[in-house]
């Protein structure tokens, strides 16, 4: 497959599926397109089962921070190579979450 040096994914992997074991997959799949120095920008919903935009619900895969340290560190990726931080988004609890992942990935 082809290799990128930047990837951005803003709430895309999280909201493909409402189960932890699929986003797994989806974040290998993800980390395999980083080239040898690439670097991953991720956001995600935290602790969020499903989300509503207007009237219309959308899945979500229930992470958090713990979850996607585990799953960088199933990949191979160490400590020193990611950072992760927790934001607030209490104005989004109507929407169904209130909380956010921001993370930076390097390989």
């Amino acid at each position: 497959p082809d290799q990128y040096p930047l990837i951005v994914s803003t709430y895309c992997v999280d909201s493909a599926t409402d189960s932890k074991e699929e986003w797994a997959i989806y974040m290998k799949n993800l980390l395999s397109l980083l080239d040898e120095s690439g670097t991953l920008l991720l956001t995600a919903l935290r602790n969020c089962r499903a989300y509503k935009v207007q009237n219309r619900t959308f899945p979500s895969a229930n992470i958090d921070e713990k979850d996607l340290a585990n799953v960088l560190a199933d990949n191979n990726f160490r400590k020193g190579q990611y950072s992760i931080e927790v934001s607030d988004a209490l104005s989004c609890t109507q929407e169904g979450f209130n909380s956010l992942l921001f993370a930076t990935i390097k390989k």
